[in-house]
């Protein structure tokens, strides 16, 4: 009697999970649970189920790789709104059987190899892409990319790409036109990247809110700190310095409000009495500082899912340019730091 040899396929009907899962469990992965794990492990041996290296492999090219591609992680914001995209990619992926690979990567290494020669040597079979400047290397490539390609708070035209962002402009308005509405005249903004496309766009909301209201932007109260804390610190404290009329600062990210809170406080200004203050992404500290800060909640997490879910159905069919960009739900969340209540 031939004995039937059992399949992964097998291992997953009887221990009650996904192909993905059993991949998982046989390579290492850590964010199984042990109770599935020691499930799936037994229903192995009950099945005399043991993949060899070759198993391993072609099991890995049966299921579709996406990769997260995350440009700068070192510098990138470090509050944590870089894990909630990468969190919500690795749902996506785990949920529809797909393998999940993160790689970071810079502006240099992005010169010494292809966006092409990147993801066909590790057999990415689509990307997920952030924090990419508008001049880096990989813009024009993934431009011309043979795998589909979803890029966040960047729109790259191309035959096989996709975006996903908020409406930057409008949040950016309207956040702007809070402190507006509070009687703020002498509004500072404090932006992230200056070679970044969201940034553009974010000015962009700010200058609209400022003409709605009448008012020219002035070049010098808009700065860039690159989404640094210490260096947006700096930058608020020479601003104030050159000029004091200063009563309300848009922050593009929380961590840069929170080095301009830090440096009001030093300088006992009363935060909103004197100068108003708003951030931006609702991190986990901002409605634990005091005064609780006021700022947009993009839902990152939410925007790498549909950026994954994207990726996945442009390796599928191809899509007409209007659905492959795609934007995803926001909230300006007003807190003490603008003279709200405490959310």
């Amino acid at each position: 009697m031939i004995k039937v040899v059992a399949k992964i396929y097998d291992v997953a009907k009887a221990a009650g999970v996904s192909v993905g899962t059993v991949s998982r469990v046989f390579n290492g992965y850590t964010d199984i649970s042990r109770a599935t794990k020691k499930r799936v492990l037994k229903v192995a041996k009950e099945l005399g189920y043991t993949p060899n290296v070759a198993a391993r492999t072609l099991s890995s090219k049966s299921l579709k790789t996406i990769a997260f591609i995350m440009n700068d992680l070192v510098g990138s914001r470090y509050d944590g709104v870089s894990m909630q995209t990468i969190m919500g990619v690795y749902h996506y992926a785990e949920t529809h059987e797909m393998q999940f690979v993160l790689y970071p990567t810079t502006t240099q290494q992005q010169r010494a190899k292809t966006f092409a020669q990147f993801c066909e040597e590790r057999n990415i079979n689509g990307a997920v892409v952030q924090g990419l400047h508008v001049d880096d290397p990989y813009v024009a490539q993934i431009a011309e990319a043979a795998l589909p390609v979803v890029t966040i708070d960047l729109a790259i035209p191309g035959p096989r790409t996709g975006a996903v962002s908020i409406d930057n402009t409008a949040a950016e308005k309207a956040v702007t036109q809070l402190l507006l509405n509070r009687g703020r005249r002498h509004l500072l903004m404090v932006n992230g990247r200056q070679n970044a496309q969201v940034s553009v766009v974010r000015e962009a909301g700010f200058k609209a809110a400022l003409a709605g209201a009448g008012m020219t932007a002035d070049t010098r109260r808009i700065l860039y700190a690159d989404y640094d804390m210490k260096l947006a610190g700096e930058q608020v404290a020479a601003a104030l310095t050159a000029d004091p009329a200063i009563d309300g600062i848009v922050c593009a990210s929380d961590a840069m409000a929170l080095g301009a809170l830090n440096v009001l406080k030093a300088r006992q200004l009363r935060v909103p009495a004197d100068v108003a203050l708003a951030g931006f992404d609702n991190t986990a500290l901002a409605e634990f500082v005091d005064p609780a800060l006021t700022t947009v909640e993009q839902h990152m997490d939410i925007m790498g899912y549909n950026a994954a879910e994207l990726v996945n159905k442009l390796l599928q069919r191809d899509m007409p340019t209007a659905q492959r960009q795609i934007f995803s739900p926001y909230e300006v969340i007003e807190r003490a730091s603008t003279g709200g209540q405490a959310k």
